[in-house]
């Protein structure tokens, strides 16, 4: 995964982080959290790790996020913990997550993600994940066949 830093020079110093927004329940409620230090040059790897488990959890419930691999390692050490519902006590489910750059400052900028080609079809796999095969007629597999194809060319989902 390559990263660029938006209106910055690439010569500066500096570090990621990520930002994410959690939903409760049915919307009831949002909540918000951030994990910085990843440093530029040097962590990049750890930060795409991170970000790999973050589309994994875009389409889980609140039931399956823990048995994500690589979900203990960033979310059940230490003091960060995945935030939890406050009525019913159950992990809130991924809404949001963008990469951010802090300066030495500590002024942020927005971040552009360039994403392998492997990373952009694990994502849109991931979309597919909870299709039963009865659900999967010929249209379905048309439209999924094009976004391979888009992906392949170079596109997003």
């Amino acid at each position: 995964m390559k990263f660029s830093v938006l209106g910055l020079e690439e010569k500066q110093t500096g570090s990621f982080g990520v930002a994410i927004e959690v939903m409760y329940g049915d919307a009831d409620g949002y909540g918000k959290m951030e994990i910085r230090g990843f440093k530029k040059g040097k962590d990049e790897g750890e930060l795409s790790e991170l970000l790999r488990l973050l589309d994994d959890l875009q389409y889980a419930d609140c039931y399956e996020i823990s048995s994500k691999p690589g979900f203990d390692k960033w979310f059940n050490q230490g003091a960060r913990k995945w935030l939890t519902d406050p009525t019913n006590h159950e992990y809130a489910v991924l809404d949001s997550f963008e990469v951010l750059y802090y300066d030495e400052n500590d002024v942020c900028y927005k971040v552009d993600t360039e994403r392998e080609l492997e990373e952009r079809l694990h994502s849109m796999l991931n979309e597919w994940a909870g299709t039963k095969p009865e659900e999967m007629t010929a249209e379905y597999g048309h439209v999924l066949l094009e976004q391979i194809r888009d992906i392949a060319a170079g596109g997003e989902i």
